[in-house]
């Protein structure tokens, strides 16, 4: 599973655990595990690596989503929005610039203003931002995730990868994909000390989960 150079990473990029999530930008679903994956990170400080891949979830640049959504109208505008601002301005104004465009809400449109400006708060130029939008190396950058969220199986966001095993959510799916596999998902959590970063008490607190427990249902 690849991991780039120009991927855009939280956390310490020495950790020893690598956590690479597929999402949208117009998926609420994505903006919460956006915000849990932030918190464990601040909490684990060199214990996790996180690195956010592209995967719209519209067919105008995704070909494995076969019916339109209306949620996820601009899902392909908003990533080529976001790997734009990347290209230009680095790290630190990417991750500003990808709050923001979780912050808005799903239903408002994000047209091709609203993207601008919102290039223009992470203080990033029109002129340049439009240039580089609209340019080739930027959508082939969200191709290139598509094509390896695909390769890799990922049908719906947010979909994650820990240290190349995929996980449903924050669990580890057993051989029947609808139930957790309790031995290998409590082991994982004690690793990395998810229980503990993700609070709570009694079992859950030292890592563990109840062992005939079905994986949570997406909204």
């Amino acid at each position: 599973m690849a991991v780039r150079e120009e991927d855009l990473t939280y956390g310490d990029p020495a950790a020893p655990h690598t956590l690479i999530v597929f999402s949208d930008f117009r998926c609420g679903y994505c903006r919460q595990a956006h915000e849990v994956i932030g918190e464990l990170v601040a909490r684990m400080p060199g214990r996790l690596r996180v690195v956010a891949k592209h995967f719209p979830f519209h067919p105008s640049c995704n070909a494995s989503v076969l019916v339109p959504r209306d949620q996820y109208a601009r899902s392909c505008q908003a990533a080529q929005a976001a790997e734009a601002v990347r290209s230009m301005g680095g790290a630190q104004p990417a991750k500003r610039y990808a709050e923001l465009l979780f912050e808005a809400p799903e239903d408002e449109p994000l047209d091709d203003e609203r993207l601008v400006l919102v290039a223009g708060r992470v203080g990033v130029g029109r002129a340049e931002w439009q240039a580089a939008y609209a340019s080739g190396p930027v959508r082939d950058r969200i191709i290139e995730d598509i094509a390896e969220g695909r390769r890799l199986g990922v049908e719906a966001v947010p979909t994650f990868f820990l240290d190349g095993r995929r996980l449903e959510d924050i669990f580890i799916a057993g051989a029947d994909a609808e139930v957790v596999d309790c031995v290998k998902t409590s082991s994982l959590w004690r690793r990395l000390g998810v229980g503990q970063a993700a609070g709570g008490s009694g079992a859950a607190q030292n890592g563990d989960i109840g062992c005939a427990s079905p994986m949570p249902a997406r909204p």
